[in-house]
């Protein structure tokens, strides 16, 4: 019993409580470095580990497509707030808006 997983900067985690065929889940106690885990880790594939006090406190499954899709527009040098679904652009264009707006 002791599953140990990599966060995405290749961190080890270690689930001393956990079997290494189950997945880890809020409350399991965690270890890093030998000590008890606190703050957050991005797993690999995108979701957020938070641990308080040695516990896995809260999980927070990847909702970062806009950010990926924003990236690879970035690195294609085309207008990223043009992506669909962008928060960001949204919010830019009211405030472009509301330079130009007369009081």
């Amino acid at each position: 019993m002791n599953k140990i997983v990599q966060d995405a900067t290749g961190d080890e985690i270690n689930f001393p409580d956990v079997n290494d065929s189950d997945a880890a889940t809020i409350g399991d106690t965690a270890l890093i470095n030998d000590k008890p885990a606190t703050g957050e880790y991005v797993m690999p594939d995108g979701r957020t580990f938070i641990f308080r006090d040695g516990k896995l406190s809260k999980i927070i499954e990847d909702r970062s497509v806009g950010a990926k899709m924003y990236l690879n527009q970035k690195r294609k040098k085309v207008n990223p707030t043009a992506v669909p679904g962008n928060r960001a652009a949204g919010i830019l264009d009211r405030v472009k808006a509301a330079r130009k707006a007369k009081f």
